[in-house]
């Protein structure tokens, strides 16, 4: 319409990033909770491995801004201004998204991904009109480790930890529990195993001790790789369990929770986590058994390589 003031998308200038990413904690809100998220956005930058941070602008102010932040295993995770907040114009946010993240994958990343709270239905929306599909819906599970651990039939297999396998061992592994796994089926593909393992032990701290494979009749069964937590030093989580096909169905699963959680109640934790998709039946049932109890869930959104997305530039929103 004439008169109607254009609205500019695009990567925001070096000396703009402060302000853009005070945006993306909370619109125009100020307030001691969007003051420390954008700190801790910036110390994020400072640490990553690259980053991409788009806003738009209408008449000299931001009206939507969004961050990809580079991850190891080629992974990008998005965070954006929330579209409730003060200021925030969702359709801008949808197209800042659309910008940030189809420069982040043309940069070399597998896929972007958000993890929101099933509450966030606004929020939602917007990753969806930007091209973003939903992958799962993920349930925290953590396990009391006050009580002891029972030791069961583990001595039924045989186990070694990370070094005392080969890195192709463990790569053949985890690449035979993806066949038929319930898994979050739709990320099968979008990576290479080494990119999903780099991932996994950037995951927490990296514990090599606990990184097992499982040999059941002189092969591998399964894996279950446990790191140390990064936010809690009472805590370890789970940050892979599979099981081979050929071996599902033999408790080979359960054996693996066992030893992790003894594992973990030896070195002094009082907590094992680990986040499973609501989708997979088998998992879930080996946690619940073995005293997990939920405490969150997260719908996880991505948008792969391949999604064949339109870069914005100039008047968009």
């Amino acid at each position: 319409m004439p008169g109607q003031t254009e609205t500019q998308i695009g990567p925001v200038p070096e000396g703009a990033a402060s302000e853009a990413l005070q945006f993306v904690a909370g619109g125009r809100r100020r307030d001691v909770s969007a003051a420390l998220r954008a700190e801790g956005l910036q110390r994020a930058i400072g640490c990553g491995d690259g980053h991409w941070l788009w806003w738009a602008r209408r008449g000299g102010r931001c009206v939507g801004a969004s961050l990809v932040l580079a991850g190891s295993g080629r992974v990008g995770m998005l965070s954006c201004s929330p579209a409730g907040a003060p200021g925030v114009d969702a359709a801008c946010v949808s197209a800042t998204i659309r910008g940030a993240a189809r420069r982040a994958l043309g940069d070399g990343l597998a896929f972007v991904q958000s993890l929101l709270a099933p509450t966030r239905q606004e929020d939602i929306a917007v990753l969806v009109s930007a091209g973003l599909h939903r992958l799962a819906e993920l349930a925290y599970l953590r396990l009391d480790l006050t009580r002891p651990v029972p030791r069961e039939d583990e001595g039924r297999y045989a186990w070694r930890t990370y070094r005392r396998y080969g890195e192709e061992e463990l790569l053949e592994t985890v690449e035979a529990t993806y066949v038929q796994s319930c898994d979050c089926p739709g990320l099968r593909g979008l990576r290479r195993i080494a990119d999903v393992i780099e991932g996994h032990k950037a995951s927490g701290v990296f514990s090599p001790r606990s990184w097992w494979i499982v040999f059941a009749e002189g092969r591998p069964a399964g894996c279950i790789l446990v790191n140390g937590s990064s936010v809690s030093p009472g805590s370890m989580d789970v940050v892979y369990l599979g099981v081979a096909a050929a071996f599902r169905g033999r408790g080979i699963g359960r054996a693996m929770v066992r030893r992790a959680a003894r594992w973990a109640r030896r070195r002094k934790r009082s907590v094992l986590t680990v986040a499973v998709d609501t989708g997979n039946d088998y998992a879930r049932r080996i946690y619940d058994e073995a005293g997990f109890r939920e405490t969150s869930r997260r719908l996880a959104y991505i948008l792969p390589m391949a999604s064949p997305q339109a870069e914005p530039t100039g008047t968009v929103c």
